[in-house]
């Protein structure tokens, strides 16, 4: 394939066919991404065809992992946009390389383009993708998971009713096993893989804040190499009001969980847990107060799939409805706090680790997952 072939879009029984087109096509891009975009258009017969005929992008012309063995078609040339439709160019490559990756696609014609998170690892490297945007008149989006779940919608239901009194601190806890991959990609940092999400998903529901504290460690492993700074990250944020949250991640924990719990001023806690991969689509809820639990609910849920179509349908409103207080969750504007917060965490020197990980216990309390941790 070269760069006079067209981008092939969707078929729409008729109605407006959508082309997309994902540079990158890794981890993110064909296990996340492509996985995303097939039940998203599965979900709407009758609107959109259930074929996806996805365009996979290599920039650094190392063709080991385009599509074609998938059955896509695939090319480490960009071709220019299909000005006859409607277009989204998914960014997937590595967060060193996706400022130059949004720069080629906007020379390209591209205009609506959503980033992997993190979209920047650096204030400079932000202010970059602003002026961008703005140069070409593009629309830019940055992928925002836990912004976008069902979980978080009622989570901040609550906070906005004041039913259950004010925020008073949060945690935010994500872990687990990611040895191998990070034994295989190097020049990592722990700042870069989940920590984003969960900065996001702070400043979401809490309102913009500032470091008050940050702590990086090795990944240790069992024969007594190290990983320098992809072990854990705790990151404390102090919001308005005096509102403090801990944001923690470890990538050598044995046990994945992906959760947050809110101390109310009523005494109530806010306990959520979000699907822990892209194999779970439940999350579930609970509100306590001491040892009491006073209710509990589970939900479907599917944020990185939300995410998407909330960032379709804003670049081409025809698709569907938005949620513009999401949208704006996801935009540039936004993810500036996160990549300030993303830079000063790279900058910081490695610590010892207790034992293997940090994060010592995730056990079975009062009818439901509890856990604990070193913060």
């Amino acid at each position: 394939m070269n760069s006079r072939d067209t981008i092939h879009s969707w078929s729409t029984s008729g109605r407006l066919p959508v082309a997309t087109v994902i540079v990158g096509y890794g981890h993110a891009g064909r296990d996340l991404h492509e996985q995303c975009i097939q039940k998203l258009w599965a979900s709407r017969p009758g609107s959109l065809s259930t074929t996806v005929d996805i365009l996979a992008v290599d920039l650094s012309s190392d063709r080991r992992n385009l599509a074609e063995k998938d059955g896509h078609r695939a090319t480490d040339v960009l071709p220019p946009v299909n000005l006859q439709h409607p277009t989204v160019c998914h960014i997937c490559i590595p967060p060193k390389d996706r400022a130059a990756a949004v720069r080629a696609v906007l020379d390209r014609g591209y205009r609506s383009i959503l980033v992997e998170k993190p979209a920047a690892l650096s204030e400079h490297e932000y202010h970059q993708l602003l002026s961008l945007e703005e140069q070409f008149g593009a629309r830019i989006l940055v992928v925002s998971n836990w912004p976008c779940s069902a979980l978080t919608a009622c989570i901040r239901a609550f906070l906005r009713s004041k039913e259950l009194g004010d925020a008073i601190s949060a945690v935010l806890v994500q872990t687990k096993s990611r040895i191998a991959r990070s034994q295989k990609n190097v020049d990592e940092h722990i700042a870069e893989v989940e920590l984003p999400h969960q900065l996001a998903l702070a400043l979401h529901l809490l309102g913009d804040g500032h470091v008050e504290e940050c702590r990086i460690a090795d990944m240790i492993l069992p024969n007594g190499s190290r990983i320098a700074s992809m072990g854990s990250a705790r990151v404390v944020l102090r919001h308005s009001g005096n509102v403090h949250s801990t944001v923690f991640s470890s990538l050598a924990h044995p046990v994945r969980q992906r959760s947050i719990s809110i101390e109310m001023s009523t005494g109530v806690t806010i306990e959520g847990w979000f699907p822990a991969s892209a194999d779970d689509n439940i999350s579930s809820l609970q509100l306590r107060k001491g040892s009491e639990l006073l209710f509990a609910t589970s939900m479907f849920d599917d944020p990185l799939t939300r995410s998407i179509e909330l960032a379709y349908n804003h670049f081409h409103p025809e698709l569907g409805p938005s949620d513009e207080s999401l949208v704006r969750a996801m935009s540039l504007p936004a993810h500036k706090k996160i990549a300030s917060v993303i830079e000063f965490a790279m900058t910081r020197k490695s610590v010892e680790q207790i034992g293997s990980f940090e994060y010592l216990d995730s056990n079975v309390s009062n009818g439901g997952p509890h856990a604990s941790a070193i913060l």
